[in-house]
């Protein structure tokens, strides 16, 4: 979908520039086009950093009760293995019933801290990534550029050196002017 409003983009500055071009009468705008790498801004900014940290205590500390759970459940199915000959079959059901029920509960926690990761790393980037859109759009209007695109999106096959804005961008955060 993403590639599909980049491919349409770039299919209306062809339009648009050779419209422009077509038209002897009228004065042909200017068309300048930026390129920015988001990624390069997003790792040399230091709330990235932080966010980063955050979220990998709070990953360990998902992974570790994880493994707690896992360790819980493999010692219970062990212990159900080596008993299981001797318990009656209503025993042998009421066991079978009770380890299925704890690797559903792990499989749910797994999923559970798995999606508020999610909405963790969201909560912690978006604040970042509102703080690169808004220098990106400053450094764009500063310059006079009709559009920016990002570098890192595999929709951008080629640009030179000369319109890639990622540094100005990123000298515009450390200079406190997006905030």
């Amino acid at each position: 979908m993403f590639k599909l409003k980049v491919f349409i983009i770039i299919l209306f500055l062809i339009s648009a520039n050779s419209s422009l071009f077509s038209q002897k009468t009228a004065q042909p705008a200017q068309l300048k086009i930026g390129v920015v790498d988001t990624k390069v801004i997003i790792e040399s900014m230091p709330e990235t950093l932080e966010a980063e940290k955050q979220l990998k205590d709070l990953d360990k500390k998902y992974s570790d009760s994880l493994v707690a759970m896992q360790n819980d459940y493999m010692s219970k199915l062990e212990k159900y293995q080596k008993t299981r000959s001797m318990m009656p079959p209503e025993q042998q059901q009421k066991e079978e019933e009770s380890i299925a029920m704890l690797q559903n509960t792990i499989l749910k926690f797994r999923e559970d801290k798995f999606r508020e990761l999610s909405v963790k790393r969201d909560e912690l980037l978006d604040p970042i990534r509102k703080i690169i859109r808004l220098a990106i759009k400053q450094v764009a209007n500063d310059e006079g550029f009709s559009f920016v695109l990002d570098k890192g999106s595999e929709t951008v096959l080629y640009s030179e050196d000369k319109f890639d804005i990622t540094f100005r961008v990123l000298d515009k955060i450390k200079r406190g002017g997006s905030k």
